[in-house]
């Protein structure tokens, strides 16, 4: 993979990540499940919840339930992307998320 191959995969990445959140906020949830992969995984133990298997669609359900009453904004910044091979990559991104819930919620 040439630098140019290496920038794209990675600006690539970075706009799927960039949707992933817009459509999340937006509560967009057949785009937002169509961002991920059927095979994708929601790993949340270190946060003291659960690992959703299963794909975008159990995810996407999953998160609908989790903030369908709160108004959600994210800010991704900053991210750290290494590709391991030509198809796959890795990635930390900086976040700032804001869950507004309505007096009483969640």
């Amino acid at each position: 993979m040439d630098d140019l191959q290496r920038l794209m995969a990675i600006e690539s990445i970075k706009q799927l990540k960039a949707r992933f959140l817009r459509c999340m906020d937006t509560k967009d949830w057949d785009s937002f499940a169509a961002t991920m992969s059927d095979d994708a995984v929601l790993d949340m133990s270190q946060q003291g919840s659960e690992v959703l298997e299963g794909g975008g669609k159990v995810i996407a359900d999953w998160t609908r339930n989790a903030v369908h009453h709160a108004q959600t904004v994210h800010h991704a910044h900053t991210p750290e992307i290494h590709l391991t091979s030509p198809e796959s990559a890795k990635g930390v991104w900086a976040l700032m998320d804001v869950l507004r819930w309505p007096e009483g919620g969640p």
